[in-house]
């Protein structure tokens, strides 16, 4: 294998581990794991094409690896590999507007498991149908079994949903007509692929919906009640210029997937007034692990 797969692999296993130390979220640490990786296979390609790339053939997932069981590692590594930059772009908008909410809703160890094993389902459930030599790469199963975990755990939560024109709009609509319209929209496409040679893998975005439905019936139990957040107090830790900035965007976003996302680049910047350890929240209060201290 060449050392440059090698690094990826590396790389690859480091943004699934940096995530259970509370360092960054799971969602962000992937996104970012992902473009240093499209950045690897283009850089790495003698003419710039990220289909040229060494990493691109040894790391992306084909149906005829099932029997190879020493291939079998791709079902995980083709999950960051993309064909081109709107490849990229796509999916990873698509993972920071359903993933951001979904894994404040149910923390880092359930988001793992529904992302990594719903995408590896996704492969499998295209390989049924497509039981020959062709390459399958790209995050889009994985995310779409966040949606169907999502859709399963918290049906009525509203999201924001990006949709192709060709340009993006944003529709706001609840997971799980999200999860409906998507699926059906697999359906056709994946019906009429046959007769416009598309090379998009429809079945893998459906298998990767019913993936993460089943996963998340498992493993979601309960759903998490939100506790109130007390802004006040956080308002009151706030020192200096940077974090107000950071403030006002928070009291001023109309959606809650985008200020739960300000508010958690916020907490990692505050630090306790007592001790300097960092805050988090506690029942929606701002707490410091490091001496207890409540607000």
């Amino acid at each position: 294998m060449h050392i440059i797969s090698l690094i990826t692999i590396f790389l690859i296993l480091i943004s699934i581990i940096v995530p259970f130390t509370k360092k960054m979220s799971f969602v962000y640490s992937i996104a970012i794991t992902n473009f240093i990786i499209f950045f690897i296979t283009t850089f790495s390609s003698p003419n710039y094409m990220p289909s040229a790339s060494p990493v691109f053939a040894e790391l992306s997932f084909n149906p005829l690896y099932l029997k190879n069981p020493k291939m079998l590692y791709t079902l995980l590594t083709s999950m960051f590999i993309h064909y081109d930059v709107m490849h990229l772009l796509g999916n990873m908008i698509a993972l920071f507007f359903i993933g951001v909410p979904f894994e404040y809703r149910i923390g880092v160890k359930k988001i793992f498991a529904i992302y990594i094993f719903g995408g590896i389902f996704a492969a499998l459930f295209f390989s049924v149908a497509n039981f020959h030599s062709m390459l399958l790469m790209g995050a889009s199963g994985a995310i779409f079994s966040l949606l169907g975990g999502f859709a399963a755990s918290f049906p009525s939560d509203r999201i924001l949903v990006p949709i192709p024109f060709p340009i993006i709009i944003f529709v706001k609509m609840r997971v799980v007509t999200a999860a409906i319209v998507f699926g059906i929209l697999q359906i056709i496409f994946s019906l009429a692929s046959p007769y416009y040679g598309s090379n998009v893998a429809y079945l893998a975005h459906l298998g990767g919906l019913v993936g993460g439905v089943a996963i998340a019936k498992l493993i979601v139990k309960e759903k998490k009640v939100k506790k109130r957040i007390d802004y006040g107090a956080i308002k009151n830790l706030v020192k200096n210029e940077r974090q107000m900035e950071i403030y006002k965007k928070i009291e001023g976003a109309k959606e809650a997937e985008i200020k739960e996302a300000w508010l958690s680049y916020l907490l990692k910047d505050l630090r306790c007034p007592h001790c300097n350890g960092k805050i988090e929240l506690k029942d929606g209060i701002p707490y410091c692990r490091k001496c207890g201290y409540i607000k």
